[in-house]
């Protein structure tokens, strides 16, 4: 039996970086981050893990059947030095109601939310499909297209406003949980990721004695361009926001919106 303390996990949503922050955290000498451990369809562990294990990646029925207890496991791999996480999408976590009483209810346990401006993960999500080019790499020059700003994608006001209610509902769900747990919550924005003094503060939340200067990451960013650059019809775009008060999300690029 492992202790609670010393834990933590990362609350995100899809396009929102979490690859790029869960690999700088993994870094850290004294802190392990685990991927998307309760992914649909697939676990996403580190080879070391899943051997000692003796998990597949494709193993969700064994992880499901008792996910606290995987969790539990997973961690006990780790020496008592380490600060453990994983990475999570609300989605995946409130099917399993041990995960929500033991480890999102339980203030002993430091919950990260990262979180992206709602336009911006919108259009990286309509080029991922669009592409099939999911995550970019350090030298993966054959994922060229989607890291080059090659590619546009079209504004549909239906599908946004689908995903920005979505951006809504996790955010509250966020913020009910950050007024409730104030001293195990964190929030930080995609653009935030590549400011040392708010890394440094990640990680003084998190317990580690790690220098935000000396994280990387294997992960880089796929679309470099400005964002309304990214869309083949900017000014339906521009014509929608406005009339929802929405402009601040391309004039500011906030991540965070009330």
């Amino acid at each position: 039996m492992t202790t609670e303390k010393n834990c933590f996990v990362i609350i995100t949503q899809p396009r929102s970086g979490s690859y790029y922050f869960k690999s700088l955290l993994d870094s850290a000498e004294d802190i392990v981050c685990q991927g998307e451990i309760f992914k649909q369809g697939v676990i996403e562990i580190d080879g070391y893990s899943s051997a000692k294990l003796g998990l597949k990646k494709g193993d969700i029925t064994v992880r499901d059947s008792k996910p606290f207890a995987f969790v539990e496991h997973l961690r006990s791999l780790c020496t008592a030095d380490k600060i453990f996480g994983f990475k999570a999408f609300w989605q995946h976590l409130t099917p399993h109601k041990p995960l929500i009483n033991k480890i999102i209810l339980n203030p002993e346990w430091q919950k990260i939310f990262l979180v992206r401006n709602p336009l911006q993960t919108y259009a990286s999500l309509l080029r991922a499909k669009k592409t099939q080019v999911w995550v970019q790499k350090l030298g993966k020059p054959g994922q060229a297209l989607a890291s080059q700003g090659l590619v546009t994608v079209h504004f549909d006001q239906p599908s946004f406003e689908k995903h920005w209610a979505e951006y809504q509902r996790v955010c509250n769900k966020n913020h009910k949980l950050m007024a409730a747990q104030a001293g195990s919550c964190f929030e930080i924005g995609y653009g935030e990721m590549t400011d040392p003094a708010r890394l440094d503060a990640v990680l003084a939340f998190l317990g580690s004695t790690a220098n935000a200067r000396q994280l990387t990451s294997e992960y880089q960013k796929q679309y470099p361009g400005a964002l309304l650059e990214g869309f083949d019809n900017p000014d339906e775009l521009l014509d929608y926001l406005a009339k929802q008060g929405l402009l601040e999300m391309v004039t500011l690029q906030k991540d965070i919106f009330a």
